[in-house]
């Protein structure tokens, strides 16, 4: 997501919250977590980049996340 403009990893909470990506507690703790060690590198190459789970997450509800985050945060960022 910092190729597109936007932070990332959880500690970056400037991004808004539509662009904040849920994963259940398996994906942050367990043993491929990326928050128990693994990274956000290593764990995107395994799973897919956030900027496809947010493009995915998109087209199943139907609406454009980033268009959502713009009119949200008219000046880019939540804080």
């Amino acid at each position: 997501m910092v190729e597109a403009g936007y932070s990332s990893g959880g500690a970056q909470r400037g991004c808004g919250e539509a662009l904040v990506i849920p994963l259940k507690a398996d994906f942050h703790f367990g043993d491929e977590g990326i928050d128990s060690g693994v990274g956000v590198l290593t764990w995107e190459r395994y799973y897919g980049t956030q900027m496809d789970f947010l493009r995915e997450v998109g087209e199943l509800l139907g609406y454009d996340l980033f268009q959502l985050h713009r009119a949200w945060y008219p000046n880019g960022t939540s804080s």
